[in-house]
């Protein structure tokens, strides 16, 4: 069971190194090692569930701001300056069910602009 489950750990986070690697191939990210950018990444995401919760009042504009917001602070050290627009495909490959919520839409932003 425990082989089972480290597996598909592995599995998961091969995908997320994946993205990066296709982001530096296509020059989209730039960092120095995609096996640490994919950890840091990965940790930022897993630590969701210990400070997020959905609120009641919250509304899907919430939601997206927060998820912008998140994307901004892991991305903003991984694009290179010369890089204005994230593509919407590599942000909703990395980010695809971070804030689904009640009424949620199935992408986190409409536009793919950070």
């Amino acid at each position: 069971m425990l082989t089972e489950l480290i597996a598909q750990r592995n599995g998961y986070e091969d995908l997320y190194r994946d993205v990066l690697r296709n982001g530096v191939s296509e020059g989209s990210l730039s960092l120095p090692n995609v096996e640490i950018a994919g950890r840091m990444v990965m940790g930022a995401l897993n630590g969701l569930v210990d400070w997020y919760r959905v609120s009641p009042d919250q509304t899907e504009a919430d939601r997206e701001d927060i998820a912008l917001t998140l994307a901004r602070t892991i991305v903003r050290g991984l694009v290179p300056y010369s890089c204005a627009i994230w593509p919407r495909k590599t942000f909703l490959m990395i980010f695809p069910l971070a804030f689904r919520g009640k009424g949620a839409s199935h992408s986190v932003t409409k536009s793919g602009v950070l």
